[in-house]
């Protein structure tokens, strides 16, 4: 159950490597909270958890959490691997003697396909947000400033 929920928040804010924060597809005048958010499909880690404490976030904050991650977990892991088996073609397409036109329609579609997860990860954001305090909501704005000027360029 721990680990549920602590995946729940895991989604909203640890993204797997290329979606939103790698992913050029939301302007980057959103707030860092939502630049930041990266939404992660794996196990989740130590930071999530540390993440949680620092937000002191109740049982009940948790469950809600977990609740809306099993709500798009489904959808989160089809998306994934549709951008995935799509960028694998986009490279193989590239690799090839493809037409120009097959290339730039195959990056059509992974760029649609990647705004789709994005829209996704947005609304996971905003239903989560609503699950945090406005002090919560600013304590988690400033760890992710923080942590967005302490990664390496």
């Amino acid at each position: 159950m721990l680990k549920s929920w602590v995946f729940g928040l895991t989604l909203l804010l640890f993204c797997g490597k290329g979606a939103i924060a790698n992913c050029e597809i939301l302007p980057r005048s959103f707030p860092n909270v939502l630049a930041q958010a990266k939404v992660y499909a794996g196990e989740p880690d130590d930071d999530t958890e540390q993440l949680l404490e620092q937000l002191n976030a109740t049982p009940e904050q948790k469950q809600k959490m977990e609740d809306i991650r099993a709500q798009y977990q489904d959808q989160i892991s089809q998306h994934k691997k549709q951008v995935r088996q799509t960028q694998q073609q986009l490279q193989e397409l590239l690799s090839t003697n493809a037409r120009e036109s097959q290339i730039r329609q195959k990056y059509d579609e992974l760029i649609r396909l990647k705004q789709e997860m994005s829209k996704l990860q947005f609304e996971i954001i905003l239903q989560v947000r609503e699950v945090l305090t406005p002090e919560q909501r600013r304590q988690f704005a400033d760890i992710m400033e923080q942590r967005r000027r302490n990664r390496p360029r």
